[in-house]
Protein backbone atom coordinates (compact mmCIF):
# COMPACT_ATOMS: atom_id res chain seq x y z
CA UNK A 1 0.00 0.00 0.00
CA UNK A 2 2.30 2.83 1.07
CA UNK A 3 4.88 1.25 -2.41
CA UNK A 4 1.73 2.43 -4.51
CA UNK A 5 1.02 5.65 -2.36
CA UNK A 6 5.00 6.45 -3.20
CA UNK A 7 4.27 5.75 -6.64
CA UNK A 8 1.56 7.94 -6.74
CA UNK A 9 3.72 10.95 -5.63
CA UNK A 10 7.08 10.02 -7.24
CA UNK A 11 4.70 9.95 -10.91
CA UNK A 12 2.62 13.36 -9.37
CA UNK A 13 6.24 14.85 -9.12
CA UNK A 14 7.68 13.57 -12.01
CA UNK A 15 4.62 14.93 -14.27
CA UNK A 16 5.29 18.36 -12.53
CA UNK A 17 8.68 18.50 -13.57
CA UNK A 18 7.33 17.73 -16.97
CA UNK A 19 5.05 20.60 -16.93
CA UNK A 20 7.57 23.05 -15.40
CA UNK A 21 10.12 22.12 -17.95
CA UNK A 22 7.41 22.13 -21.23
CA UNK A 23 8.89 18.28 -21.76
CA UNK A 24 5.44 17.29 -23.46
CA UNK A 25 6.45 13.83 -23.94
CA UNK A 26 6.94 13.09 -20.28
CA UNK A 27 3.64 14.83 -19.53
CA UNK A 28 1.86 12.43 -21.78
CA UNK A 29 3.20 9.44 -20.09
CA UNK A 30 3.00 10.44 -16.48
CA UNK A 31 -0.27 12.24 -16.58
CA UNK A 32 -2.39 8.99 -17.48
CA UNK A 33 -0.80 6.98 -14.75
CA UNK A 34 -2.32 9.05 -11.89
CA UNK A 35 -5.81 7.57 -12.10
CA UNK A 36 -4.95 3.88 -12.32
CA UNK A 37 -3.04 4.43 -9.41
CA UNK A 38 -5.44 5.62 -7.39
CA UNK A 39 -8.33 2.74 -8.50
CA UNK A 40 -5.52 0.29 -7.48
CA UNK A 41 -5.29 2.22 -4.24
CA UNK A 42 -8.76 1.73 -3.76
CA UNK A 43 -8.57 -2.13 -4.37
CA UNK A 44 -5.69 -2.58 -1.89
CA UNK A 45 -7.39 -0.35 1.11
CA UNK A 46 -10.41 -2.44 0.59
CA UNK A 47 -8.71 -5.76 0.94
CA UNK A 48 -11.32 -7.33 -1.36
CA UNK A 49 -14.17 -5.97 0.55
CA UNK A 50 -16.28 -4.22 -2.25
CA UNK A 51 -18.79 -1.26 -1.75
CA UNK A 52 -21.01 0.78 -3.42
CA UNK A 53 -18.98 3.96 -2.69
CA UNK A 54 -15.65 2.33 -3.58
CA UNK A 55 -16.89 1.06 -6.57
CA UNK A 56 -18.48 4.46 -7.41
CA UNK A 57 -15.10 6.20 -6.40
CA UNK A 58 -13.43 4.17 -8.75
CA UNK A 59 -15.78 5.17 -11.34
CA UNK A 60 -15.30 8.54 -10.72
CA UNK A 61 -11.27 8.50 -11.39
CA UNK A 62 -12.39 6.34 -15.04
CA UNK A 63 -14.08 9.58 -15.63
CA UNK A 64 -11.04 12.05 -14.05
CA UNK A 65 -8.75 9.28 -16.84
CA UNK A 66 -11.03 10.14 -19.60
CA UNK A 67 -10.91 14.05 -18.71
CA UNK A 68 -6.72 13.81 -18.05
CA UNK A 69 -6.21 12.39 -21.42
CA UNK A 70 -8.96 15.05 -23.61
CA UNK A 71 -7.70 17.99 -21.70
CA UNK A 72 -3.73 17.32 -22.84
CA UNK A 73 -4.87 18.27 -26.06
CA UNK A 74 -5.10 21.49 -27.08
CA UNK A 75 -6.36 23.60 -30.20
CA UNK A 76 -9.72 22.62 -30.66
CA UNK A 77 -12.62 23.05 -28.73
CA UNK A 78 -14.40 19.98 -28.37
CA UNK A 79 -11.72 18.25 -26.77
CA UNK A 80 -12.18 20.97 -24.01
CA UNK A 81 -16.01 20.15 -24.23
CA UNK A 82 -15.24 16.51 -23.62
CA UNK A 83 -12.75 17.07 -21.23
CA UNK A 84 -15.24 19.27 -19.51
CA UNK A 85 -17.79 16.36 -19.73
CA UNK A 86 -15.50 13.58 -18.29
CA UNK A 87 -14.90 15.79 -15.31
CA UNK A 88 -18.89 16.57 -15.05
CA UNK A 89 -19.90 13.05 -14.47
CA UNK A 90 -16.79 12.69 -11.92
CA UNK A 91 -18.27 15.60 -10.25
CA UNK A 92 -21.87 14.24 -9.97
CA UNK A 93 -20.56 10.43 -8.87
CA UNK A 94 -18.39 12.23 -6.36
CA UNK A 95 -21.63 14.22 -4.99
CA UNK A 96 -23.33 10.82 -5.24
CA UNK A 97 -20.12 9.07 -2.57
CA UNK A 98 -19.83 11.87 -0.55
CA UNK A 99 -23.70 11.34 -0.02
CA UNK A 100 -23.14 7.89 1.08
CA UNK A 101 -20.44 8.41 2.78
CA UNK A 102 -21.98 9.93 5.43
CA UNK A 103 -23.20 8.02 8.49
CA UNK A 104 -26.53 9.69 8.24
CA UNK A 105 -28.79 12.13 5.78
CA UNK A 106 -27.23 15.91 6.31
CA UNK A 107 -29.04 18.71 7.18
CA UNK A 108 -29.04 21.81 4.96
CA UNK A 109 -27.88 25.39 6.74
CA UNK A 110 -28.01 28.54 4.89
CA UNK A 111 -25.29 29.99 7.09
CA UNK A 112 -23.18 26.63 6.10
CA UNK A 113 -24.39 27.11 2.06
CA UNK A 114 -23.86 30.94 2.46
CA UNK A 115 -19.87 30.84 1.21
CA UNK A 116 -20.81 28.58 -1.64
CA UNK A 117 -23.44 30.60 -2.84
CA UNK A 118 -20.73 33.62 -3.16
CA UNK A 119 -18.64 31.38 -5.16
CA UNK A 120 -20.91 30.66 -7.49
CA UNK A 121 -21.75 34.38 -7.80
CA UNK A 122 -18.55 35.27 -8.08
CA UNK A 123 -17.52 32.61 -10.92
CA UNK A 124 -20.79 33.99 -13.02
CA UNK A 125 -19.79 37.04 -12.90
CA UNK A 126 -16.49 36.97 -13.47
CA UNK A 127 -15.47 33.68 -15.30
CA UNK A 128 -18.30 32.77 -17.01
CA UNK A 129 -18.79 35.83 -19.34
CA UNK A 130 -14.99 35.30 -20.17
CA UNK A 131 -15.56 31.77 -22.02
CA UNK A 132 -17.78 33.02 -25.02
CA UNK A 133 -19.32 30.25 -26.96
CA UNK A 134 -19.06 28.01 -24.12
CA UNK A 135 -21.08 29.99 -22.23
CA UNK A 136 -23.60 27.13 -21.18
CA UNK A 137 -21.30 23.77 -20.44
CA UNK A 138 -19.19 26.06 -18.34
CA UNK A 139 -22.16 27.41 -16.22
CA UNK A 140 -23.62 24.19 -15.86
CA UNK A 141 -19.67 22.55 -14.77
CA UNK A 142 -19.72 25.61 -12.24
CA UNK A 143 -22.60 24.71 -10.81
CA UNK A 144 -21.62 21.01 -10.45
CA UNK A 145 -18.40 21.44 -8.89
CA UNK A 146 -20.00 23.76 -6.45
CA UNK A 147 -22.23 21.12 -5.62
CA UNK A 148 -19.69 18.42 -5.32
CA UNK A 149 -18.06 21.07 -2.76
CA UNK A 150 -21.54 21.23 -1.10
CA UNK A 151 -21.70 17.83 -0.51
CA UNK A 152 -18.19 17.47 0.76
CA UNK A 153 -18.83 20.33 3.22
CA UNK A 154 -21.94 19.30 4.81
CA UNK A 155 -19.84 15.82 5.59
CA UNK A 156 -18.97 17.85 8.69
CA UNK A 157 -20.33 15.92 11.73
CA UNK A 158 -21.54 13.11 9.81
CA UNK A 159 -17.81 11.25 9.55
CA UNK A 160 -14.96 10.95 11.69
CA UNK A 161 -12.98 14.48 11.24
CA UNK A 162 -9.81 12.10 9.51
CA UNK A 163 -12.36 11.53 6.58
CA UNK A 164 -14.45 14.55 6.75
CA UNK A 165 -11.08 16.49 6.54
CA UNK A 166 -9.55 15.00 3.70
CA UNK A 167 -12.08 15.01 1.83
CA UNK A 168 -12.99 18.77 1.90
CA UNK A 169 -9.47 19.76 1.71
CA UNK A 170 -9.32 17.70 -1.62
CA UNK A 171 -12.76 18.87 -2.57
CA UNK A 172 -11.31 22.79 -2.12
CA UNK A 173 -7.83 21.62 -4.38
CA UNK A 174 -9.91 20.49 -6.73
CA UNK A 175 -12.46 23.64 -6.92
CA UNK A 176 -8.87 25.55 -7.06
CA UNK A 177 -7.35 23.64 -9.89
CA UNK A 178 -10.31 24.08 -12.32
CA UNK A 179 -10.72 27.84 -11.58
CA UNK A 180 -6.81 27.89 -12.59
CA UNK A 181 -7.95 26.00 -15.26
CA UNK A 182 -10.89 28.67 -16.45
CA UNK A 183 -8.75 31.64 -15.77
CA UNK A 184 -5.63 30.80 -17.60
CA UNK A 185 -7.84 29.57 -20.72
CA UNK A 186 -10.16 32.50 -20.49
CA UNK A 187 -8.64 35.58 -19.01
CA UNK A 188 -5.23 35.60 -18.36
CA UNK A 189 -2.09 34.28 -19.17
CA UNK A 190 -0.99 33.28 -15.43
CA UNK A 191 2.94 32.58 -15.05
CA UNK A 192 3.39 28.21 -14.51
CA UNK A 193 -0.62 27.55 -14.98
CA UNK A 194 0.27 24.25 -15.80
CA UNK A 195 2.28 23.29 -12.73
CA UNK A 196 -0.14 25.27 -10.75
CA UNK A 197 -3.00 23.61 -11.90
CA UNK A 198 -1.64 20.18 -11.32
CA UNK A 199 0.10 21.24 -8.05
CA UNK A 200 -3.45 21.42 -6.37
CA UNK A 201 -4.81 18.54 -9.12
CA UNK A 202 -2.81 15.47 -7.89
CA UNK A 203 -3.35 16.10 -4.05
CA UNK A 204 -6.60 16.83 -4.84
CA UNK A 205 -7.59 13.56 -6.01
CA UNK A 206 -5.21 11.76 -3.46
CA UNK A 207 -7.41 12.98 -0.27
CA UNK A 208 -10.70 12.55 -1.67
CA UNK A 209 -9.55 8.97 -2.54
CA UNK A 210 -8.35 8.12 0.69
CA UNK A 211 -10.93 10.78 3.13
CA UNK A 212 -13.53 8.29 0.91
CA UNK A 213 -11.78 5.03 2.12
CA UNK A 214 -11.37 6.31 5.38
CA UNK A 215 -14.72 6.34 6.16
CA UNK A 216 -15.31 3.06 4.96
CA UNK A 217 -12.71 1.54 7.06
CA UNK A 218 -14.11 3.69 10.13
Amino acid sequence: MKLASGLYWIVGIVNLYACYSGDISINHFTKPLLMPILIYLIFLRSKGHVTLPRLLLALAFIFAWFGDLLLMFTGEDWYFLAGLGSFLIMQIIYCVVFKKSMNQEPSFSWKTASPLLILMVLVMLFIVPQTGDLQIPVSIYAICITTMLGFALFRKGMTSTSSYQQVMIGALLFVISDALIGVSKFMLDLPLAKVWIMVTYIPAQYLIMSGVVKHEED
